[in-house]
Parts: structure tokens; C-alpha cells; sequence
């Protein structure tokens, strides 16, 4: 039997006037959040997770990315992908969307598989 490993709402942002930035110059709720991501993942495979998914509402709203958290966001992807060996993905929330058919998550398909409507998985 597999395990799969789902995390939801993420809500990455990149800056608010309550926030801080960080010693990498990004937003320190966004660098909170991102270990946080890592820190599952991690704990996924120590529980023999198969699989790992995050499930809407990746970001809080689909707007500009700026490059530092851009890069910093597809650095954690990666990590994922690469940690969960591809069996892995993030499925399109609401605030992900920018229209029916695009979300901002496709700026990051290159790292980890994006599913921009219900699938089924073999």
C-alpha cells in the first residue's frame, strides 16, 4: 500500500506591511513557509511516503512573482520533485488561477508536475 503525503493551502505571498525580509533578502513568511514545505516533505519520507502533493491555494494570489522568491520558490519545488523522485505534484486552487485555463503554478512546470484541473493518476 502507498502512502501519499497531501499538504494544502500554502498561501505563498511575498511581502506585507507586518513582514520582515530575510538574511537571503526574500520575505521571512515566504522563507517560513517554504522550510515549512521542505520540513514535510522531509518528514513524508521518514514515514515512507510514496507520494507528496499540495493542494491548492499554493499562493495567495495569483500576481507578479518577483525573481528572488521566484527562484527561491522553484529551488523548494525541485527539492520536492527530486526528493519524491517525480511522484509528486501541486494541483490549482483558486487564488492559483489567473484564467479557466492558466495559473501562475505554470510558471513552475519544469520543476514539478502542475495539474491545472482533476486528474486521475495511474
Amino acid at each position: 500500500m502507498s502512502r501519499i503525503l497531501l499538504a494544502t493551502d500554502w498561501h505563498l505571498s511575498f511581502f506585507n506591511q507586518f513582514d520582515r525580509i530575510g538574511i537571503n533578502g526574500i520575505s521571512g513568511r515566504l522563507q517560513e513557509i517554504l522550510d515549512s514545505i521542505k520540513w514535510s516533505a522531509d518528514l513524508g519520507k521518514q514515514k515512507k511516503c510514496s507520494y507528496y502533493f499540495g493542494l491548492g491555494d499554493i499562493f495567495d494570489k495569483a500576481e507578479r512573482l518577483p525573481t528572488k522568491e521566484g527562484i527561491e520558490i522553484q529551488k523548494t519545488f525541485k527539492y520536492v520533485n527530486t526528493l519524491y523522485k517525480g511522484k509528486c505534484g501541486l494541483l490549482t486552487g483558486n487564488h492559483d488561477k489567473v484564467s479557466d485555463t492558466v495559473s501562475i503554478l505554470d510558471l513552475f512546470q519544469h520543476s514539478i508536475t502542475i495539474y491545472n484541473k482533476i486528474s486521475f493518476i495511474d
